[in-house]
């Protein structure tokens, strides 16, 4: 890989990292559903030191993964109507009814 978009993808990790922490700061509840990411992983998120989110961003990896959980229909569908609005709301259902159908 270049070594710019390397540099992209340590600039997208410092980004995510601080916005999560953020979030999670702000309303910790919500903010794991958002991030979709555990409790013990939120409070060792909180936990990390602005030293520790900087070396942790420094990988040539994502430390977060996409969840794209609106199928294509429904984005298509989204998309055609121009109403973005319905986007989050598809993904926040389909959110629930994973986290009621594991339980």
């Amino acid at each position: 890989m270049s070594s710019n978009i390397l540099q992209q993808i340590e600039d997208l990790n410092l980004t995510y990292l601080l916005l999560a922490k953020r979030v999670l700061e702000e309303d910790f509840p919500s903010g794991l559903f958002r991030l979709g990411i555990s409790q013990p992983e939120g409070q060792k998120l909180l936990s990390l030191t602005a030293k520790q989110i900087s070396q942790l961003s420094r990988t040539n990896q994502l430390v977060f993964n996409l969840r794209l959980g609106v199928s294509s229909l429904e984005m298509d569908s989204a998309l055609a109507q121009r109403d973005m609005s319905k986007v989050p709301n598809l993904n926040a259902i389909r959110l629930a009814s994973d986290d009621v159908s594991s339980s």
